[in-house]
């Protein structure tokens, strides 16, 4: 299979193989766009491609980028899965003696890998979401605890001022202040007399 993409590229360019395995790498790279060139580097060796599809796992992967590269492969893998007379016709370039030659690429032999992205990225998205919930409940839960904290330190000073008659000393006090300021005015309206 890896041959076989290997030796479309050296001549052709079909649209939806090169945005299925832009996606695909981009996936597997981490990165919001991939290019020819990374899908070339990807490509080039069989075994360590395998490898790597085996082996990849979602915890170094973020969200954004996992998501924006599923919704592209769940869209191109219904294109992969059309026989070759459904396929769209290749571009004609009139510029370039090479594309005049261009012609439709059987495409549905690669599906199985758009197919893996799609699989992996569902699976990596779920993953990723997860742990994005779950870090979000812990931070409630600490929010929570100090909340719980506050109310229990306010429930304790309320009982401590239910205990103490607090209430009535403060209102005790008032009534003296106003009965002192009451004296100091008679006392200085006097001393001014």
């Amino acid at each position: 299979m890896i041959k076989n993409i290997n030796k479309i590229f050296e001549t052709e360019s079909p649209v939806n193989l090169v945005n299925g395995l832009e996606s695909l790498v981009g996936l597997l790279r981490n990165v919001r766009k991939a290019n020819n060139i990374d899908v070339e580097l990807f490509f080039k060796e069989h075994l360590k491609l395998v490898n790597n599809l085996k082996r990849k796992e979602s915890t170094n992967l973020t969200y954004s980028n996992v998501k924006l590269h599923h919704d592209e492969l769940v869209a191109l893998f219904e294109e992969f899965k059309k026989p070759l007379s459904e396929q769209p016709e290749p571009v004609q370039d009139e510029k370039n003696p090479k594309a005049a030659r261009r012609k439709k690429i059987d495409i549905q032999p690669f599906a199985p890998l758009i197919e893996w992205g799609v699989e992996f990225s569902t699976a990596a998205e779920m993953e990723l979401r997860k742990e994005t919930l779950e870090k979000e409940i812990e931070k409630l839960e600490a929010e929570k605890e100090k909340c719980n904290l506050k109310i229990q330190r306010i429930d304790a000073v309320s009982d401590d001022i239910a205990a103490e008659n607090m209430a009535e000393y403060y209102e005790s006090q008032v009534k003296t202040l106003m009965e002192n300021s009451a004296e100091i005015s008679m006392i200085a309206s006097t001393d001014q007399s």
